[in-house]
Parts: C-alpha cells; structure tokens; sequence
C-alpha cells in the first residue's frame, strides 16, 4: 500500500544518507571492493529492502569475479525495483562472466525489449552468443553493432572469429586485415589469418603470418605447431624439424611433434635422430597407428637390432602378418646372431612366397607400412593358382601343419582357400571348423559344422565339436541334443562300456551366467587339440567320456538337476576317481538343495584332487547355507591356499568371517576384493559389509571411506546413509552426521532409529529443543523404543523440564522394571524438583534391585545432604567409598557433610583423599583451606589459598579467606567469616 511503499522510499532514503553508505561508496571509488562488500552486506542485512545496497554490492562481487554471488544480489536488487538503474545488464555481465551463456543471452535480450538502442546490451549479447558457438547470430549482432559505431575495434575483431569460425575464410580475411590495420600486433588476429590462409592454400603467406606471431610472442605454441605441420605439410623437412624443435621448447609433453619431427629426420635418413624422436613419443602415450613402423624400421636401419625385434615383435604379436616386417625381422635376428629364431621368421616368410600370397620383390619396400592381418578370409588376395590335387594337397598338409603348431591365424588363411569351392574336402571343412572355434569366433565355427553336418550327418567329431558351441555359447538344449546325435554311432556305447576313460582334456566350460544356481560354475576349457589330421570320424575314448560328462553339465544348467544326477552316476560307475564329475554332482545335488549331500560328493572330489579349487569353493558354499560358518571358511581357506587371488572366494570367506564376528579377517577379504575387482558384481555389497566390519573394529574413518563409495554410486542408498551417519557421530562430527540423517528422513520422516541419532547429534550441538523434538517424534513411532524414550528423558532433565522426564521413566520401566539405570535417572529427576520423598522411594528400588549399585546410594547421600541430614548422608557416602573409594564425588560430598557437622579432622582426610585423585581441584583446595582455618592450622590455610590464587589469580572469594586468615594469625579482628 501507499504508506508502506512511502516508508520503504524513506527508509532507504536515510539509509543512502548514512556514514556508513558513503564510506562502501567511498571504497568503490577506490576500488577496494573487499571493504565495500563487507559494507554493503551489513546495510543489506540490516534493511533488506534497500536496493542501492544491493545493487553496490553486486557490482563489489562482480569486481572481485566472484559472479555466482553478484547474480545473487542483481536478481535481489531485481525483485525490489525491476528498472533500477542498469542492473539487469550488470546481471547479463556476470552471467557471461561465469560462463552462463545462454542466461547472459536471455538477459541482454531482455535489456534490449526495454532500450533497444543499448549499445553496451547488444554488444555483449553478441559476445555471448559467440562464446556460445553461435557463430552466425553472433556476426549479425556485431555488423549491428558496427552499424552504429564503425571504429569499435573489438566488435570487428569477434566478427573476424564469427567468420572464421564458420569457414568463411575470405570474408574473415577481409576482417583480419582491417583490425590489424588498427593494431598489426594482435597476435590471435594474425595467428587465425595465417590458419585462412592456409586453408585457402596461400601456403607461403600463412608462414609469414606465424612468423609476425612468433616475433611479437616467441612461445606461441600454436604458431610453432602451425609452422612446423606447414613445413611439414611441403616438405620442408629441415625447416619443420627446426620449427619442431622450438615447439618442444615450450610444450615438452606433446607425443606428435615428437612423431612428426621423428617423420621428419626419417625422411632426411637421418635414422639416429628418428629414433630418439620415435622414443619420446611413444613414452609420452602416443597412438599414432604408424609409430610402431616407423620406431622399428628406424632402429633397424641405426643397426639397433636388439631394440627393432623387439618393435617388429609388438607389431607382429598384434595379430598383423606384415611382410617387410617379417623380412626386416629375419634380418635383424641374423645380425643378432639368433640363428633359430631368424630360420623360423624365414621359413613363415618362404612359405607364404611359396604360395604366392602377394610377395613381389622382398627386397624392396615401400615406406608406408602394408599390413595385412592373418587370418583375413580374403580368398580375392591369392591368385587363382592352377586347381591341381597337388596343390590342394600342400596347402591342406601346411594348413594341418600350423593347426598342430597351434598357429591357427595363419592356419585360417589357406584353410579359407581350401574351403572356398563348392568340393571342399570334409577334412578341411572341420579343420575350418576348428581353427575357428580355438580364435573363439564361435559363431562362425558352428556354421561351419552345421554346414558339414548337412553332408556327413554321422560324422561324430562334428556332433561333439557342434555341442561344445553350443554349450560354450550357453545353448544347453540344442548342446545336448548334439553331444546325444555324438554317442548315436554305437547306440550301445554308454560310459560302462569304455574300457580306459581320461580326464584330463574334460573341457571346463565357464558357464556361471546361465546357472540359476547361487554358486556359479566355473569350469576352465582345457581341452587340448588331439586331431592329427589323419582324421577320424569317430569318437576317442576321452571325446567320449567329456559328451557325457557335457550332457550332465547340460541338463544341469537347464535344471534338470535329477536328470544331471542319472548321467553322472553312469560315468562314476565306471570312474569313481575322476574328481571332476564328483563335483559336477555336487552341483547338481545343490540344485536340488541337498546341501548336505553336496558337501559329501565335494568333499570326495579333493580327496581325489586336492587341487580341486572349484570343488572347495563349493564345499564352503554349502557349509554357508548350513549355517556351519566355521567350516565354511576353512573350505574357502582351502581354495584360496590355490588361487589367492580368486575375489569371489575372498568375498564368500569374508561373509563367513562376518557371521563369526571376526570382523577383522572380514575386512582384510573385503579390501582385497574391493581392490582386486573394481568390477565386481557384489560390489556394493561388499563395500557395505567392509564399512560394517570397521565400524565393529572402531576403525570409523576407513568406515567412513566404505560407506562413501557405495554414497557415491547411489547417494540415495539407505544402509549406506544410516550407517555414515553412526560413524560421523563416533567420529564428533555431529553436524555431518545431523545432515546424514536428515537425508534419511527426508525419505523416511517416521524412522526412529533416524530420528534418535539426529536428536543425539542436535544435543551434541547444544540444540536441546531441537533434540528433545526427535526424541519425541521417535518416541511417537515406536512407542517400545527404550533409548528413545531416555534420550527425551533426559534430555528434558537438561531443559529443567524434569516433571515431564519422569512420564518417560515410568513408561521404560512398564517395559524394563528391572531397569536400575532408570530408577536412579528417575530419583534424579525428583531431586530436581525437590520432591525428595519421592527420589528415596525410586532410589531404594534400584537398591533392592542392586544393593551394591554406587550411583544409588550416592544419591541416596545427595538426598540426605539436601534435606540437611548430615549424618545420614555421611554414612551413604561412606557405603559409596567402602565399594569405590576413589569415587570423587562421594568424597566431596562427605568432606562437607563431614564439615557441616564439625568433624573437620574427617572432612580433611576426605579432602586430601580428593585432591589426590585431582591435584588442582581449586573447589577441593577451597574446602580445605576453609577446614584447616577451622583448626586453627592458619600457616597450612594461607598456604592453600596462595595456592589457589597462584591458579586462580581473580577468584576474589579466595583473596577474601586469604585476609581474613591473615588477620586471625596477627590476631587481628576479621569480620569476615571462614565459610
């Protein structure tokens, strides 16, 4: 209303008028915005209203580039008066500052519907409408701004950078020139010209332009990169490896101008120095795909074999068959004398010239490196040679040849030329199939056998190699119809019937993510390659024993764990000492969660293999769901003697351990796994239960650290919060913590368990009410809570509510009669309202309960000493002392109790007694000083109250005791009393 709006003007108007505004007014003048901040932010504080204050201090932030804050006090200023003076552009200002483009964008606009003709308004927007990579809004607004100002320097300059930035070259060049003309010493003008130039393919004038750049600032790094790629560019080798060499001056760490420089000395045949330049790259990280080309062929020709195999060797291991690296391999070998290695990069060299795979002339190589990877099925690159069987039949022997080396890439390449016809022989047709299945392309290698099955539909090895596929690939159902097509040959051919089984090439396939089971199978493929190639079609006696060994592990991972059960059983009537298929059945028998039996059947499987490891993780996996903890973890100590590094195991020894309580031996599991497995599927989990296990050993900060990862990953996560939240109360950090259950409760506002700790926080806070407000509210959604219930108690004890404290007591001690601690909080809380009757009553109970309960008969002693019955209370606080006689304030209550009824030789004792326990108790000394005056013992009386003042120079009460005792030992008349 008009009276308010009125007294709002007047109030800031004696405020504008004050001392205090002119001074901040004063300091901005001077520029010492610190000052004026802290001037204008106590007249905002103390008028919110006043805008001129708020507008002053945001310029003082904005001055300081503290923008974030500036926008804070224009928005302010905004609110109270949207016109006042320029503020909503010094809010466009501060948001471009900050980087806020597209706020700075809207603000300026917004200036520009007001004042359409705001020069500073429209500049800036283009400003940030440039800074926004809005190139072309942004060169309107300049010309714009141009329009009306044709000398403004700047405004010309970030039109060039709109137009450059859009590849309008000429235009920008046009630009260029005409800032330059103003200042020829702009260094980015001239740097981006020289950048148009270059792209338009003035060459020559872009080198003239980093040199002009390069004179004004000789550590231009752009301009020395720019220069030297140009140099580079027209092979300017000299003039490039110079530029280079300065750039690396100022910017050491760049990997590509070590590599180009390198390019460089190589072009000249400078090898030496390519090298060296080569090296710096490659130690830098550099991912150039020719390094490893150039590094090698450099060293080579340097005669630095030793470190050029070692480069071809890289080269070569990365799956890339190239041809003048194997040539310049052999040949650095024969130089290192290494005879049998250089034969052996020969003979692979000759037998692809023998087949004539694309080797002109290996004498001669082109500079560029020619890479080709082995195993490429590109039939296109080997000449049609004539179809002869003897050349089949050297290609089909070399293929068998490297398939037996275990040489399967290259294997692939003639392999694929045997197999490209239609009349492709059943030999290489498997052979295909295999090479293919080992390089894990699995895929390609079931089409193969499925493609050979159509023409040979008894072929057994295919069946049995088409089922390891699909077994591998997690097919169970079709895998076990094709091991079951495998065993059709001999119909009669079951396990009984082989006479010599072997398990050492059972394939092991790993195949967890298909088991429903909570263990997981982990089964290494170790099938070994046995094909000669003087192929067989039928099954060996291995081959056969792994079909039914495949079947049970089929009809296992489809849960047909009864059916698993009767084909285990048939292969162990024959081979009860193959340790695997125990523990194949072991799985099963968990399948079918007979624990119990499982163990049985895992425990015979390291009997026979002790080895086992898989087999003792699963005995410790079941012991786990028998609740038989310690045993579990010996099992899991068994498997980890094997495989130390094994995360999962670690992780299930540590979830044994954490059942027993040895939270110490947990943690150092679950660290190992957490720092093994960044990756691990449990891993949250497990950084829950480490978290737990330090709170449990105290160790709260590395608690904190685990509670902090999970937080990380799900701020939301609820164990997580609550838990970080005990360890920062345990660590005092009670703020932290307070915030930490706050977030909880803003999910959860009913959880008690919450609400007590924030309250505990609050107390540790000194915000009693606040706590009190917790309690209570915790109190409310669980009414059986006992802590609770304490925590409000004596929480109202500390607000000198204590008549409300004792509503709580009797409501605990409805649930817990026996509670004693809450009988003696309750006889508290009636001495604090002096019902004193009472308090004996509460006091007594506990000691009917207890009758040795020291804090019951101390306040029994209390009671007494209230109610001026000193002699009783002597004998209480004696009753307190003869069960803790260093019970400091049982002694100090019966030195005064002793004192008031004038046996002060006592009282003394017990005085001296306390001072023992605390040399510089002042309260105790007091007492003393007062009893030996008492005495008569003046000398030790002074003596004690110099003492006193000595620690306590302004107690005055002690300074007054002092003089009067003075007095009493010159027999001087003293007024004072002693007590």
């Amino acid at each position: 209303n008009t009276f308010e709006k009125n007294s709002f003007e007047q109030k800031n108007s004696e405020e504008k008028f004050s001392a205090f505004y002119w001074k901040g007014l004063a300091l901005i003048r001077l520029e010492d915005y610190e000052k004026a901040l802290e001037v204008f932010s106590r007249l905002t504080e103390e008028n919110l209203l006043f805008v001129e204050a708020w507008y002053l201090k945001g310029i003082s932030h904005s001055k300081l580039k503290q923008y974030e804050e500036a926008i804070k006090d224009f928005k302010k200023v905004l609110e109270l008066d949207p016109a006042y003076r320029d503020t909503c552009y010094q809010l466009g200002v501060s948001c471009l500052e900050l980087g806020n483009f597209e706020e700075a964008i809207r603000v300026f606009e917004a200036v520009l519907k007001t004042n359409s003709e705001n020069f500073d308004a429209l500049y800036m927007r283009s400003l940030a409408l440039l800074r926004l990579g809005k190139y072309e809004e942004s060169a309107s607004g300049f010309r714009e701004v141009l329009k009306r100002n044709p000398s403004d320097t700047e405004a010309l300059a970030h039109l060039s950078t709109a137009c450059f930035k859009q590849g309008f070259y000429e235009e920008a060049l046009g630009l260029f020139d005409q800032v330059l003309r103003e200042n020829p010493e702009r260094k980015t003008i001239l740097f981006r010209k020289g950048v148009a130039l270059k792209a338009l393919g003035e060459v020559n004038r872009a080198l003239t332009m980093y040199d002009s750049v390069l004179k004004l600032k000789p550590d231009c790094t752009y301009a020395l990169e720019q220069k030297a790629y140009t140099h580079f560019e027209l092979e300017e080798y000299p003039e490039a490896i110079e530029a280079f060499k300065t750039a690396l001056e100022y910017c050491p760490k760049k990997e590509n101008l070590y590599y180009y420089r390198g390019i460089a000395f190589f072009r000249l045949g400078n090898f030496e120095e390519a090298s060296k330049s080569f090296e710096n790259a490659l130690d830098l990280g550099c991912q150039q795909p020719e390094i490893l080309y150039y590094t090698g062929i450099s060293h080579f020709e340097n005669r630095e074999y030793e470190k050029a195999v070692e480069v071809f060797d890289v080269i070569l291991s990365s799956g890339a068959v190239d041809l003048e690296i194997l040539y310049k391999k052999a040949m650095a070998l024969f130089e290192l004398g290494k005879p049998e290695e250089m034969v052996s990069t020969v003979d692979t060299l000759l037998e692809l010239e023998a087949e004539n795979f694309n080797i002109k002339d290996t004498g001669e190589f082109e500079e560029e490196n020619y890479e080709k990877r082995a195993g490429e099925e590109n039939t296109e690159e080997i000449p049609a040679f004539e179809n002869t069987k003897a050349f089949e039949e050297l290609l089909e022997k070399f293929a068998f040849s490297l398939i037996e080396l275990g040489r399967y890439e290259e294997a692939l390449l003639p392999l694929g030329k045997l197999t490209a016809s239609d009349s492709a022989s059943k030999e290489a047709l498997y052979g295909k199939g295999l090479v293919l299945q080992e390089l894990r392309r699995p895929e390609e290698a079931l089409e193969i056998f499925s493609e050979l099955l159509s023409f040979y539909p008894a072929f057994e090895k295919a069946w049995y190699r088409r089922g390891l596929i699909l077994f591998s690939l997690g097919y169970y159902a079709e895998a076990l119809e094709s091991f079951e097509q495998a065993v059709l040959g001999d119909q009669t051919e079951s396990p009984e019937e082989v006479n010599e089984l072997s398990l050492d090439e059972i394939e092991r396939e790993k195949t967890k993510e298909d088991l429903n089971l909570e263990d997981k199978l982990r089964l290494e493929d170790k099938s070994g390659l046995t094909d000669k190639f003087v192929l067989k079609e039928k099954l060996n006696d291995a081959e056969i024993e792994d079909v039914w060994m495949k079947m049970g592990l089929s009809q296992l991972n489809l849960e047909c764990y009864e059916a698993a059960i009767e084909t285990l059983e048939k292969v162990l009537e024959v081979k009860p000492e193959a340790a695997e298929i125990w523990y194949v059945a072991g799985l099963a028998l968990r399948g079918l969660d007979q624990d119990e039996q499982a163990v049985e059947a895992f425990e015979k499987a390291v009997e026979l293999d002790p080895a086992l490891e898989a087999a003792w993780e699963q005995i410790g996996l079941s012991l786990l769901r028998l609740n038989m903890y310690e045993e579990a973890s010996q099992a899991f100590s068994s498997a980890l003697i094997l495989n130390p590094d094994n995360v999962n195991i670690l992780y299930s020894r540590s979830v044994a351990s954490f059942k027993l309580h040895n939270f110490e031996d947990a943690a150092q599991d679950l660290e190992r796994v957490l720092l093994y497995a960044p990756n691990f599927q449990d891993y949250t989990e497990a950084c829950y239960m480490l978290g737990i296990a330090r709170m449990e050993l105290q160790e709260y900060e590395k608690a904190l650290e685990a509670f902090d990862i999970i937080l990380q990953q799900d701020p939301a996560h609820r164990e997580a919060l609550y838990y970080s939240g005990l360890v920062l109360f345990n660590l005092e950090e009670y703020e932290t913590a307070a915030e930490a259950f706050g977030v909880l409760l803003e999910a959860s506002p009913e959880d008690p368990e919450s609400l007590n700790y924030l309250g505990l926080c609050l107390l540790e806070l000194e915000s009693p009410e606040a706590a009190l407000k917790a309690f209570e509210k915790a109190a409310l959604f669980n009414p059986k809570n006992e802590e609770v219930m304490y925590n409000a108690a004596m929480t109202l004890i500390k607000l000198d509510r204590p008549q409300e404290s004792i509503d709580y007591f009797d409501r605990i001690l409805d649930i817990s009669p026996e509670n004693i601690n809450i009988l003696n909080c309750k006889g508290i809380a009636f001495c604090k309202l002096e019902m004193y009757r009472e308090a004996l009553k509460a006091f007594d109970l506990a000691l009917e309960k207890d009758p040795e309960n020291i804090k019951a008969i101390y306040s029994v002693g209390v009671v007494c000493f209230k109610q001026k019955l000193y002699e009783t209370a002597c004998r209480a606080f004696g009753e307190a002392l003869a069960l803790n006689p260093w019970h400091e304030q049982s002694l100090k209550y019966l030195g005064i109790s002793l004192a008031k009824i004038e046996e002060y030789e006592d009282a003394l004792r017990a005085f001296d007694r306390l001072l023992r326990i605390k040399p510089h108790d002042v309260q105790s000394m007091n007492y003393r000083g007062v009893i030996l005056g008492k005495l008569g013992r003046y000398t030790e009386a002074i003596n004690t109250f110099n003492e006193i003042l000595r620690l306590c120079p302004d107690m005055a009460d002690a300074q007054r005791k002092l003089e009067a005792l003075r007095c009493i030992e010159n027999k001087e008349d003293s007024s004072d009393d002693l007590y």
